[in-house]
């Protein structure tokens, strides 16, 4: 039995080929990995599964749609000045000194995890569920409640 985690920044939806056949779309952030996305991807399937009165799924083909990118984080000066003037008629002399700090910076390269699957459902009697890779959606579910 697999242990599902879910993270809270990953999405996925569903778009229905045919009655039985669907792609899932899992998106993930910058902050989750490729497994937190595979996990809702096999939520997904299983939550699609059983709204739709099948017991069973398989996982067919998959396409990896992460993106990558580069965060470029903004700098802040901060400067700070204290002096003094004196001024005899029209005459004024006067010194001071400034210092600045410069804060933030740099860039970052990121990776938001993202695939596209497709899922074929089974009906009871209809597939052996004790063949590799044949899914129950009542088991996945039922171990995501447990969390």
């Amino acid at each position: 039995m697999a242990t599902l985690l879910l993270a809270g920044c990953v999405t996925a939806s569903t778009k229905m080929i045919d009655d039985r056949t669907a792609v899932i779309k899992g998106r993930g952030n910058a902050y989750v990995s490729m497994g937190d996305v595979q996990a809702r991807i096999m939520l997904q399937a299983a939550t699609e599964a059983q709204a739709r009165g099948y017991a069973y799924f398989v996982v067919g083909d998959s396409y990896d749609s992460s993106r990558s990118g580069r965060f470029v984080a903004p700098t802040t000066t901060n400067t700070d000045f204290n002096g003094s003037a004196a001024c005899m008629g029209s005459f004024c002399s006067g010194s001071g000194t400034a210092s600045s700090t410069t804060y933030g910076g740099g860039s970052f390269n990121y990776i938001k995890p993202g695939a596209d699957v497709m899922v074929r459902f089974f009906r009871e009697g209809e597939i052996d569920p004790n063949r590799p890779g044949v899914w129950s959606a009542a088991r996945i579910l039922a171990a995501q409640e447990r969390r």
